[in-house]
């Protein structure tokens, strides 16, 4: 299915298609969110990453997906598609509990989008906390977009995972 294949960057709109691997993710992204792209680059050997999804690692609901925190803290959105149409719903509002979530039993997820921090006006950092650096189940990730004018921090969004059944 052509429409979830991709990543779309138009200017700092990101669109993310269900069959995007996290390679293109990591690559399509290095210019308007160095950050996240970094965080991919540790996510997990080439192998996963040219087969692994940006898509599926949400779909999968793991309170420790290394991807979570960083779309909670970019204000992702997630496009959950049937026969009776598509909606677009909030990723913190997605999870319902650990490995549940807001899908009926005849959706999936078929893009994500968020619009990329303006690194003029925010600083947004992603961490993955684990045993080894690299290819390692994460104990806790973290991740934060931070919005500032005139030396002063105007909104935040904060994300933890490992803390609690969902993303917090």
């Amino acid at each position: 299915v052509r429409e979830l294949e991709g990543v779309s960057v138009d200017g700092r709109s990101v669109t993310i298609g269900a069959r995007a691997t996290l390679g293109e993710v990591e690559r399509a992204v290095a210019d308007v969110v160095a950050d996240l792209s970094s965080l991919l680059r540790v996510f997990a050997s080439p192998q996963i990453k040219n087969a692994g999804t940006l898509v599926g690692n949400v779909a999968n609901g793991s309170p420790i997906g290394d991807t979570i925190p960083s779309l909670f803290a970019l204000g992702a959105e997630l496009e959950l598609s049937s026969i009776r149409g598509a909606r677009w719903v909030a990723i913190d509002q997605y999870y319902t509990g650990y490995k549940q979530t807001l899908l009926a039993a005849d959706e999936l997820v078929t893009r994500v989008r968020f619009t990329a921090p303006d690194p003029a006006e925010s600083v947004f950092r992603a961490y993955k906390i684990c045993q080894r650096r690299d290819l390692d189940i994460s104990f806790v990730g973290a991740a934060f977009c931070l919005t500032h004018r005139d030396g002063a921090i105007t909104a935040a969004r904060v994300a933890y995972g490992g803390v609690g059944p969902t993303v917090l």
